[in-house]
């Protein structure tokens, strides 16, 4: 929790330094300016592929996602947001499968 905290923190930090200067800065002007004209379009569709994801990866059988190398079982697994207190039943775990094969 407190790593979540830091990380928002130093997320915020650059926003609101700029929001202080008198220039309004929205999340449409801060995507316009990182990504170009495509910005929104860009998030968007990757919001709803990791959306997708989420729901798929409920799907998929442990065993199979077993077969994978663990750095990309973590990864997959954190892009479900299925890591930490939110992590599904111990049955349904990758890892878990992987080291009782």
């Amino acid at each position: 929790m407190k790593k979540m905290m830091a990380i928002m923190a130093a997320l915020l930090v650059a926003p609101l330094a700029m929001a202080s200067t008198g220039d309004a800065v929205g999340w449409a002007n801060l995507l316009t300016g990182v990504f170009g004209e495509t910005g929104a379009a860009i998030v968007t569709v990757v919001s709803i592929v990791l959306a997708v994801w989420s729901q798929v990866r409920q799907l998929i059988p442990a065993t199979w996602l077993a077969k994978l190398p663990t750095w990309l079982i973590d990864l997959l697994e954190w892009l479900a947001a299925n890591k930490g207190k939110a992590k599904n039943e111990p049955f349904h775990d990758p890892k878990l499968a992987k080291r009782t094969r």
